[in-house]
């Protein structure tokens, strides 16, 4: 009877950890392809990092409520910035087995000096992990983050 209790004592706890790390795989997941910011996920979300591109500065956001991550670009051009293209790539594993980009500019494209755009967020917890990727020249190659 004693062995009984002790056993349902160290399983409860067990199965109710593996609940709470399913349930944060499941509600993450959901925000694939969403918007951060009508999502709430951006309230409390960092840069984590940023590089300077040609025509402004492209970031990787991420937000530790809701395990996403996505670009945002904030224009430095004079007047406008045109013809980039930005994205967020998530790769190694996600939660439907598949890796998975959003780009949110694409050619011909304008922005006014001094806004921000952003692309579409994606799940980045555990072994997944995404950078974001800003290009000028329909034939050059990205300049990207580092990985996070």
């Amino acid at each position: 009877m004693r062995r009984s209790r002790i056993k349902a004592m160290l399983t409860l706890p067990l199965a109710a950890l593996l609940l709470v790390l399913l349930n944060i795989g499941v509600l993450a997941a959901r925000y694939d392809g969403t918007d951060p910011n009508s999502t709430g996920c951006a309230n409390n979300a960092s840069t984590i990092h940023s590089i300077n591109v040609t025509q402004g500065t492209l970031q990787l956001r991420f937000s530790n409520t809701c395990y996403t991550a996505w670009a945002r670009f904030y224009c430095h051009s004079s007047g406008y910035c045109q013809n980039y293209e930005i994205l967020i790539e998530r790769s190694v594993s996600s939660p439907d087995g598949s890796a998975q980009y959003y780009d949110v500019v694409d050619w011909p494209y304008s922005t006014p000096a001094g806004a921000l755009i952003y692309t579409p967020q994606v799940y980045d917890a555990g072994s997944d992990q995404s950078e974001a990727c800003y290009k000028d020249d329909p034939y050059g190659s990205f300049q990207c983050t580092a990985w996070y």
